[in-house]
């Protein structure tokens, strides 16, 4: 499979107010020895980024990069819910979205599928 940043634009919309888990948030405070204060709002059991654009991109590029959430990291694919069931589509703020052939969206779905399974196991859910 081809990587997506083949696709990429460089236009920061990916750098909109991502989420971020709990210990994507443990690992970032780590990376920096800090956290920049008042930027990482609570949203459940996660948190966001609250900074449009994030307070992480600098230059056009993650400061970020070694520990750059996982949103960040697949974007422009983003989870859908639908009740319990979840899967993978391309986000509509992607200029890129007609670019990205479908068959990519397919098997990252799956690749999707494993990975939230593996999390889920992990969590014992």
């Amino acid at each position: 499979m081809p990587a997506l940043s083949g696709y990429c634009k460089s236009c920061g919309l990916c750098c909109s107010r991502p989420f971020v888990l709990p210990e994507e948030k443990e690992a970032i405070a780590e990376k920096l020895g800090f956290l920049k204060g008042g930027k990482l709002k609570p949203v459940g059991d996660h948190f966001i980024i609250d900074s449009d654009p994030c307070v992480f991109l600098k230059n056009g590029e993650c400061s970020i990069e070694a520990v750059k959430p996982v949103c960040c990291r697949v974007f422009p694919l983003v989870l859908q819910s639908e009740g319990r069931e979840f899967h993978w589509v391309v986000s509509e703020n992607c200029p890129m979205k007609r670019q990205i052939p479908a068959d990519y969206v397919r098997k990252a779905e799956a690749e999707g599928r494993r990975l939230l399974e593996y999390h889920n196991n992990l969590l014992g859910l």
